[in-house]
């Protein structure tokens, strides 16, 4: 079934939303801040110089989409897509998510 006419163009207006906080996690060094045991949110703030409730508000909407886990105790673990963005990851794709890139990338 189509999806109605309110309700797609809110999925739309929205849509960037996760785009716009896996940018900002690749450019802070979130993953790379997220070692194997996890971290809570304001470990991760603190290594990474951002604010925690913000760090907190990135980290659970790009958990809600599997680019991390989010465990029982509070802290977030690496999912396999979450190592993609760690800079020491043979296979990273930080840099390609990362704004730097993607201006570069706009200009051409």
């Amino acid at each position: 079934m189509p999806q109605q006419g309110a309700d797609l163009v809110a999925d739309l207006a929205k849509a960037h939303i996760a785009a716009r906080c896996l940018h900002v996690a690749a450019n802070l060094g979130v993953a790379d801040a997220i070692d194997d045991s996890g971290a809570t949110p304001a470990e991760v703030a603190s290594q990474v110089g951002a604010d925690a409730g913000a760090v907190a508000r990135v980290l659970r909407l790009l958990a809600s989409n599997g680019v991390f886990a989010h465990a029982t105790d509070g802290r977030y673990v690496h999912t396999e897509a979450s190592r993609l963005l760690r800079s020491d990851h043979p296979q990273s794709l930080r840099s390609y998510r990362s704004e730097e890139h993607t201006s570069e990338l706009q200009s051409r």
